[in-house]
């Protein structure tokens, strides 16, 4: 969870109920099926809800971290099993890569409308568990994947899938559309990846655990 500049609170996760309470105009007021992940918004007091809506597609969808930009505007990440999660023209990744993938979508403040919203992952289980942006409204998303063709981008700290699970983090422009940078993080053994939070100066701290005796 996280507040705006008002107070309000802010809240994403993972629901199974159709009956989970949304408000009148949001962008999706039906359970989809299966996991759905959930967005809710409410006042400071936690007495009003003042929006609510699902989002999701066919299959399990699971929404594990929040953040929003300097006009109010959301940014939730997690990871998907449906081919038909919603994903918006443009999307950097506007295709499902095979068994969970990482999402990454922007609903304006009020979730009635969703502004961007891409895939991320390769041919085998990816993760997102966090995501924040910086002073330029970059977005910042890191979990861990099993797959060996996550995308990564040239130059970048490591470009190779060390084995079992790694952490990876990555770097999109605000609209979602473009990939800036990504990396693996990881030795042999299982890396998992679970937060990560920016200094004044952009550096990435990274926190999670490891199997790897050489990490």
């Amino acid at each position: 969870l996280t507040l705006d500049t008002g107070g309000n609170v802010y809240v994403t996760g993972v629901t199974w109920s159709t009956d989970f309470p949304t408000t009148n105009g949001a962008y999706d007021t039906f359970y989809n099926n299966s996991d759905d992940v959930f967005v809710s918004k409410l006042d400071g007091g936690l007495t009003s809800l003042l929006a609510s809506t699902y989002l999701g597609g066919s299959d399990n969808d699971w929404g594990n971290s929040l953040t929003l930009d300097t006009s109010g505007d959301v940014y939730v990440t997690g990871y998907t099993y449906s081919t038909d999660f919603p994903i918006t023209s443009g999307a950097y990744d506007n295709s499902y890569n095979d068994g969970a993938d990482v999402f990454v979508s922007k609903l304006n403040s009020g979730l009635t409308s969703p502004l961007a919203s891409t895939y991320l992952g390769g041919t085998n289980d990816d993760y997102g568990h966090s995501l924040v942006l910086d002073t330029n409204g970059h977005v910042y998303v890191m979990g861990y994947t099993y797959s060996t063709d996550f995308p990564n981008t040239s130059g970048a700290y490591d470009t190779f899938f060390n084995g079992d699970a790694d952490v990876f983090v990555s770097k999109l422009n605000s609209g979602l559309t473009s990939l800036l940078a990504s990396t693996y993080l990881g030795g042999p053994g299982g890396d998992v990846g679970y937060s990560l939070a920016l200094d004044t100066s952009g550096d990435v701290y990274v926190m999670g655990n490891t199997d790897s005796t050489d990490f």
